[in-house]
């Protein structure tokens, strides 16, 4: 609220976010600074002198400029969506000028400027969240995107342990001080141990890729069900077998122990990675749009979807043949060219087949 006198006079949201957009400063990069942490609140000592820049919190603004954008066209305010468009256009430039290091991008520059994420780095070489997000900001260059999940992959994925790593190497003897995180043991919670919330992250970029092998295998060995088949697997976990927790352990002995469980944020984002990227079926304004990435021996599925009054029923067949795409969909026995519905507040059924 604005106080003028006696006078409060309330903001609108609308308003609210564009001082929250204005609100961010950037460096000599033209990332935005990173102060005292950003997504990951442990990295507390990168930018604290004020000078320190995060890479992923560009690909997050990146994503903030993209959804607001349109908003400026609704309400009127084109002016402001233009100054935001070159914002963008700027910011997208800025990163792939300065934060790709040759096979991934970087996570972040210190305030001395130096390198964090990097290949020149001894611990944490490369960072999970910079590469997930070069894809699901949809802001990195395609070939560039591509490379940095393989790069993912190769160094933060543990198939045999089933873990996704946050970074790799974990920090341990380095000079520098990124913050809090380097307090805890190597390959422990934030400091290279899987950071759940993240790892969904990286199993979405898979899925918005359309690497199907890959989104499958990422999701199934975030699944704790998955994890817990075996005695020995349960006992190693150590966790209830039926909810997510925050982390997992990559150090011996406790390689593959849960941390924090009932965990909400890694819930939540698992549940909207299986049903709105692996599945693929998710609403965007009035439409529903039906995109699956289960590769071709996930099989077929159906989802009953509610919208107002009405009733969906959608199924999606022949994948095991090898069609990938969604390219036709049939909407009550009539055919739709593309994969959007749009969507019907009618009381009846009505039923999709992909």
């Amino acid at each position: 609220m604005t106080c003028f006198g006696c006078l409060i006079v309330p903001l609108r949201v609308y308003e609210h976010c564009k001082k929250t957009i204005d609100r961010t400063f950037f460096g000599e990069h033209g990332l935005p600074l990173m102060g005292g942490g950003d997504w990951n609140d442990g990295m507390n000592g990168v930018g604290i002198q004020g000078k320190g820049e995060s890479v992923w919190l560009a690909w997050f603004l990146y994503t903030v400029l993209s959804d607001f954008i349109p908003l400026c066209d609704l309400e009127g305010d084109k002016a402001y969506g233009q100054e935001l468009e070159q914002k963008r256009e700027t910011l997208g430039q800025s990163i792939e000028e300065y934060a790709w290091d040759g096979e991934w991008y970087l996570r972040a520059f210190y305030d001395d400027g130096s390198k964090l994420g990097s290949k020149e780095n001894d611990e944490c070489r490369i960072d999970s969240i910079s590469q997930s997000w070069s894809v699901i900001s949809k802001g990195a260059q395609e070939e560039r995107a591509k490379t940095a999940m393989q790069s993912a992959w190769r160094y933060l994925v543990r198939e045999e342990d089933a873990l996704s790593l946050l970074l790799a190497p974990p920090f341990h003897k380095t000079s520098k001080n990124p913050g809090y995180i380097k307090n805890y043991i190597p390959g422990i919670r934030e400091n290279g141990g899987q950071y759940t919330h993240a790892a969904v992250w990286l199993a979405i970029a898979a899925a918005m890729q359309h690497d199907y092998d890959m989104a499958q295998t990422l999701f199934t060995i975030l699944n704790p069900i998955y994890i817990t088949q075996k005695k020995k697997d349960a006992l190693r976990y150590e966790k209830e077998p039926y909810v997510m927790t925050a982390d997992i352990s990559l150090s011996p002995p406790y390689t593959g122990r849960g941390g924090w469980s009932w965990y909400t944020g890694s819930a939540g984002w698992m549940y909207q990675g299986l049903l709105n990227w692996f599945l693929g079926i998710r609403k965007e304004g009035n439409e529903l749009v039906i995109d699956p990435a289960t590769p071709a021996d996930f099989g077929d599925f159906s989802i009953e979807y509610k919208y107002g009054s009405s009733h969906y029923e959608i199924r999606v067949e022949s994948r095991s043949k090898g069609r990938l795409t969604t390219e036709m969909i049939a909407l009550d026995g009539r055919s739709i060219q593309g994969n959007r519905v749009l969507l019907a507040d009618d009381g009846e059924t009505h039923h999709i087949v992909i």
